[in-house]
């Protein structure tokens, strides 16, 4: 039986981080986790289902991201084209309509039928915000060791590239694996050069695990 739409409405308390609460900034798409060349687009400039369409021609592959300010939330279909591109058009609808009395989370929730995001975080990752494969990301091996103890993440962090690269800000990936893939980007870093580690926004993001 189809579940009842209403039930989605239905907050998380990831989706309620005030992080996630900022006016929105952009979205991309990428194809292959390949960040370094996703396509991107303002609120102004959101492309219709054309678009999308053309982008991603027959790819059974695609990931989106929608950032609030330096905060970013992003889901990954996997599938058949046609699976592919009814999920990239739910996340493109979502983007397009929503608003101060219907969130993007909500309205993602309606279009594509799930259940609340963010239920169950399964990973914690560190990443540069859309250099996330040339500059390589660290996750921790045991995140229950961790998340109670950040300044034990914190050294194992400053051990790693993406750890010591000041050339890119640095963000939390918390991940989790349904009712698809997708994470809740934190920042954990200054917004500018030389785009320092901060302690209390590590400490922060963790505890959201």
């Amino acid at each position: 039986m189809r579940r009842c739409w209403l039930v989605n409405l239905m907050p998380s308390h990831l989706t309620m981080h005030p992080a996630f609460q900022s006016p929105l900034d952009y979205g991309q798409f990428a194809k292959g986790g390949i960040w370094e060349q996703a396509w991107q687009f303002k609120p102004s400039q959101i492309p219709d289902d054309e678009a999308v369409a053309h982008y991603l021609k027959e790819a059974d592959e695609v990931a989106f991201e929608l950032f609030f300010g330096p905060a970013f939330f992003g889901l990954r279909f996997r599938g058949t084209p046609d699976q592919v591109k009814l999920g990239a058009l739910a996340c493109v609808k979502a983007y397009r309509m929503c608003s101060a009395e219907m969130s993007f989370f909500n309205l993602l929730s309606i279009f594509l039928n799930t259940e609340p995001w963010g239920q169950k975080v399964a990973f914690a990752e560190v990443g540069a915000v859309n250099f996330w494969k040339s500059v390589g990301p660290y996750r921790w091996p045991h995140l229950d060791a961790v998340k109670n103890d950040p300044e034990l993440a914190m050294q194992a962090l400053q051990q790693t590239a993406v750890g010591s690269n000041t050339e890119h800000p640095r963000a939390l990936e918390l991940g989790c694996d349904t009712p698809y893939p997708h994470w809740f980007g934190l920042p954990i870093s200054s917004q500018t050069p030389p785009y320092t580690l901060s302690y209390e926004l590590l400490s922060d993001a963790l505890a959201c695990t």
